[in-house]
């Protein structure tokens, strides 16, 4: 039996040191290794365990890219259209057997990719894999573990996730291609999440914490869990979902800017909202906007808001009794600008402290004072315009007047005025309009008075007398 024993403990170094021995190490960090078809890859990884440097899969390539045998690449892979912008039209899978750790994984530019296999894998940086335009593309990483970040798009059929723990994830699912379920079962830790597109499904129900952005933009409303989501720890990040038929977040404490659309009821006015919104744990927000088809909103235990409480449902009625509470709570911390309200297609209900106007009349009454402030001002204006422009005028034509006197303007003697660069108008008979000259006096022709004639006395008696000195006084 110890001889048994002894030989089998002997049978297992054997096989732990030929291991050892078998393992080979390819460096080939100076060089970017290119493979064109699969005799390539096959060449270039020959004998390998561990494959340091890059592997760039060349946009000929035609088949699958196969790199059994190797458990370590401590470099990338790559379609050359990752960064030339080339179409891979060929290359048809991609498969990793052994693989257990490698850098990043960055395929482009496909057309026919069907599969990614790598059923080993527990460790990756960035995985960015687009679909096949002309065929769906299925990935499959059943033992992945952490990555940095998960970034799907295009035409992608399924996915396999179902171990991984920590990754941002970006998924972008056309609405021309078919509806993705995707399951994240595991996912507990996040920097990012971004899903966009025709989701069927979404598995995040072991998600508690998101550090930056939350954002799920669907082409449908679906049901949406987070059971044990609890914090997004950027107090002013994203929080963005829309629609959701059905949302249930029960222990959310913190979110950011808070963003939803709830499934909306637009088929008659008669319709009634059932959805009651439920955040039953949330303490702190950055803002909160909820619309859709809600019928009351719950926030018992809010009590920190940085900006707007906005509550806008489709409904028929809603109840906004716990929304005004909340808002009673946080008011006091609110910055200028903020705006908070409740209310349906039908009414509104705002809530302010002290009364006084709405929102919505201040700012129309604004509007109004403003337009009117701003006729009065152009009329103003117009008016001036017009004044300025009248004694324009009359100092122009007064200018032209007094161009037309020969010897400029006139308040006085011609003596007294200021010498004219006007010549004096000369006499010319044949012109109209001009006095004639004073004609020589002729008695016998012309009608001008005679000119006045010598007074001649002939009074004899008048005549001078000589002097007589007996007469003489």
């Amino acid at each position: 039996m110890a001889r048994f024993r002894n030989a089998v403990n002997i049978g297992a170094l054997t096989t732990i040191l030929l291991g050892v021995t078998n393992a080979i190490v390819c460096d080939r960090s100076n060089v970017t290794s290119v493979v064109e078809d699969p005799a390539g890859v096959e060449a270039t990884i020959s004998n390998c365990t561990t494959f340091i440097g890059n592997i760039l899969i060349n946009a000929n390539f035609t088949g699958v890219f196969n790199l059994s045998g190797i458990t370590n690449l401590t470099g990338d892979v790559r379609t050359e259209d990752h960064f030339e912008f080339k179409e891979c039209r060929n290359l048809t899978g991609i498969v990793m057997d052994d693989l257990v750790t490698m850098g990043d994984l960055l395929l482009g530019g496909l057309v026919s990719l069907k599969t990614v296999t790598l059923p080993k894998l527990q460790n990756t940086g960035v995985v960015s894999i687009g679909g096949g335009n002309q065929s769906s593309t299925s990935l499959s990483f059943p033992a992945l573990v952490k990555a940095t970040t998960i970034d799907t798009y295009q035409n992608i059929s399924s996915i396999n996730f179902s171990n991984l723990t920590e990754s941002s994830l970006y998924l972008s699912q056309s609405r021309y291609h078919p509806v993705l379920n995707a399951s994240f079962p595991l996912l507990a830790k996040a920097e990012n999440i971004e899903i966009l597109g025709n989701i069927g499904s979404l598995n995040l129900w072991n998600l508690t914490t998101v550090t930056n952005n939350f954002t799920i933009i669907l082409t449908k409303s679906i049901q949406l869990d987070f059971p044990k989501l609890s914090s997004q720890t950027n107090g002013s990040a994203p929080f963005t979902i829309r629609p959701a038929s059905t949302l249930f977040l029960p222990v959310l404490q913190n979110v950011g800017e808070m963003d939803i659309l709830y499934e909306s009821f637009r088929g008659t006015t008669t319709e009634v909202a059932s959805t009651i919104v439920d955040y039953r744990s949330l303490t702190t927000a950055y803002s909160i906007y909820l619309y859709g088809g809600m019928s009351m909103v719950q926030l018992p235990k809010l009590t920190k808001l940085e900006k707007d409480l906005i509550v806008f449902s489709t409904g028929k009625s809603i109840d906004c009794t716990s929304v005004n509470s909340a808002i009673g709570r946080v008011k006091p911390g609110y910055s200028s600008g903020t705006n908070y309200k409740c209310q349906t297609t039908s009414e509104a209900i705002t809530t302010k402290k002290g009364g006084g106007l709405t929102a919505t009349l201040k700012l129309v009454i604004g509007i109004c004072l403003g337009v009117g402030l701003g006729i009065v001002l152009l009329c103003v204006a117009l008016f001036v315009l017009f004044k300025l422009n009248k004694n324009k005028k009359r100092r122009n034509a007064e200018k032209e007047a007094h161009a037309l006197l020969p010897y400029g303007p006139s308040s006085g003697g011609v003596h007294d005025q200021p010498y004219s660069s006007q010549p004096v108008q000369q006499y010319d008979p044949h012109r109209s309009g001009i006095q004639q000259a004073p004609q020589p006096y002729d008695p016998h022709h012309s009608t001008v008075p005679h000119p006045p004639q010598p007074y001649v006395d002939r009074d004899p008696s008048h005549a001078p007398q000589a002097y007589d000195p007996t007469r003489a006084h």
